[in-house]
């Protein structure tokens, strides 16, 4: 769209109701040019159905409506946008979103989420690390997330018999059992 475009656009808005804009313009437009108002141009994000623009708009624009653009975020079913989504957004359900997190199976999304997000269940999201038997996110996750259950993790190597892990969980995990560790 061409800046004359967009001007006889705005122009037009009153009389044709919104355009099919593109939704960097919609958010550009909620952010900076108030008398459209925030409903109509949030209508049009969660109509498009992209969780990236649903993040933006509430990340934002004061007056979003959270609860409808997280539905968005949520259905997308996508582990980025519902972990980014929790991490920045005021008043988002965090219990919702780390389930998609969750049920996503990806465990650096799952790690990220345990790190990052005050309010996650480090447990649930553990759980998940540890089912998995991936030794790279069993050690960086005791490394990592404040309330691991290092134990847990640490017999998650130990039962692996890779002396490699072994060492680097020693090494990287302040707290580890290095003697369980060297046999």
């Amino acid at each position: 769209m061409t800046y004359k475009e967009f001007v006889q656009a705005m122009q037009d808005i009153g009389k044709n109701g919104f355009p099919d804009w593109d939704d960097e313009y919609v958010c550009y437009l909620a952010q900076y040019v108030e008398e459209y108002g925030v409903e109509p141009l949030q209508s049009q994000i969660i109509q498009s159905g992209d969780p990236n623009w649903c993040y933006r708009f509430a990340l934002n624009i004061p007056g979003a409506d959270i609860k409808k653009l997280e539905k968005i975020v949520i259905q997308s079913g996508d582990p980025y946008w519902c972990t980014w989504f929790a991490k920045d957004v005021s008043g988002a359900d965090i219990q919702r979103l780390q389930e998609v997190v969750m049920q996503s199976g990806d465990l650096d999304w799952c790690t990220y989420f345990a790190q990052h997000i005050p309010g996650a269940d480090i447990d649930k999201l553990q759980e998940i690390v540890i089912q998995s038997g991936d030794l790279y996110w069993c050690t960086w996750f005791a490394g990592n997330v404040p309330g691991a259950d290092i134990q847990r993790l640490q017999e998650v190597i130990i039962q692996s018999g890779e002396i490699q892990w072994c060492t680097y969980f020693a090494e990287d995990v302040p707290g580890a059992d290095i003697q369980r560790l060297q046999k």
